[in-house]
């Protein structure tokens, strides 16, 4: 459940670039902090390390065509579906340019 919530709440964040300790925040408030055993500093040192705190970072990975959106580098192959891959049925949300602006394009 807190996974979808936390889609919701990225979904509802503006393209931006976080400090850390907004993101921790941000994080906190949608009941992350121990989320899958990952606590609050892991969750945004992962953030910091994929995309520098900031929602709008692409990676264009020439190995297999696919890229990886947000603040978490989620990847299209995988996850979400920008158009070029279908994603996963069990993950009903877009990413590209132009929606990354949720904080995992998750």
């Amino acid at each position: 459940m807190k996974i979808w919530v936390l889609l919701l709440l990225v979904a509802a964040v503006s393209a931006k670039r976080f400090t850390k300790c907004e993101l921790a925040r941000t994080l906190k408030a949608a009941g992350m902090d121990d989320f899958f055993s990952v606590s609050l500093a892991h969750w945004v040192c992962m953030a910091f390390a994929e995309s520098n705190y900031d929602t709008r970072a692409t990676h264009f990975i020439a190995e297999d065509g696919s890229t990886d959106y947000g603040i978490f580098q989620i990847n299209n192959r995988r996850w979400c579906s920008d158009g070029k891959f279908p994603g996963k049925k069990d993950c009903p949300f877009t990413c590209n340019r132009k929606s990354s602006v949720h904080i995992f394009s998750l």
